[in-house]
């Protein structure tokens, strides 16, 4: 984190989440409960709806609930100001993990998906350039990541199709007759702007990966993935519909 204040603010927020999180999977496996003991099951009846795609997925959400509390309660937050950390990355050793929520097409982040919930804040692609560059992160640093939903694409891409995920990555316009002031804007992936804004700031070849798509929340493996909010839903790799930006 920037600073002290934003420590605190952060250590606040996940620990209201860890309580979230612990919270949602204790009452899906009550659910689970209170169904056999409702129907009364036994013997094979209780063997069948055990092993019914409706229970075991019950029970993974439910562990998937669990193992984000576990991941977040084990995370430790770093204050820079306190420790001057991002000045002591080191260009080809280390990697930068941007996270918050995104869109495509936007020039912000935010730790929340609606401006309706509480501890709703953002920050632009220039505020977060500013804060890497006056927070002592070598010039010369180049791997820096953001994944964020859709930061690799200015327009929301119909599928993982290589064609189509270069179009989704290319400079967009907003479509808002009724707003004459957004309507036409330019618009850019956020890793884009994040790219240009870090060369701005000094940043000497700064490359900032995005990726296409939504991140998905849980996985079964080790791999993080990616899904589209379409019909069919496709699921890719992240590592595959990864997306470099340099500054233009």
């Amino acid at each position: 984190m920037a600073n002290d204040a934003a420590k605190t603010k952060l250590e606040t927020l996940k620990q209201q989440l860890v309580e979230k999180n612990q919270a949602q999977a204790s009452d899906i496996r009550e659910k689970a409960n209170a169904v056999i003991s409702e129907l009364n099951l036994e013997g094979f009846e209780l063997l069948d709806f055990v092993s019914s795609d409706a229970y075991t997925d019950m029970l993974k959400l439910a562990q998937n609930y669990s193992f984000e509390a576990d991941v977040l309660q084990q995370a430790n937050i770093i204050s820079n100001e306190k420790t001057g950390i991002l000045g002591t990355l080191k260009n080809g050793e280390n990697k930068i993990y941007v996270l918050g929520h995104g869109a495509n097409g936007s020039n912000e982040i935010s730790s929340k998906r609606s401006a309706s919930e509480e501890g709703y804040e953002t920050v632009s692609s220039k505020g977060l350039a500013e804060q890497l560059s006056k927070g002592g992160l070598d010039k010369s640093f180049t791997d820096i990541r953001v994944e964020s939903c859709y930061s690799a694409d200015a327009t929301a891409p119909e599928s993982f199709d290589p064609e189509e995920l270069k179009l989704s990555s290319e400079p967009g316009f907003i479509d808002a007759p009724d707003d004459p002031e957004l309507d036409g804007t330019k618009v850019f992936p956020f890793a884009q702007s994040l790219a240009n804004e870090l060369k701005s700031a000094g940043f000497e070849s700064p490359e900032v990966a995005g990726y296409h798509g939504a991140g998905k929340a849980y996985s079964e493996d080790a791999h993080r993935y990616q899904t589209l909010h379409t019909d069919d839903a496709p699921v890719a790799r992240s590592s595959d519909v990864r997306q470099i930006f340099i500054p233009v």
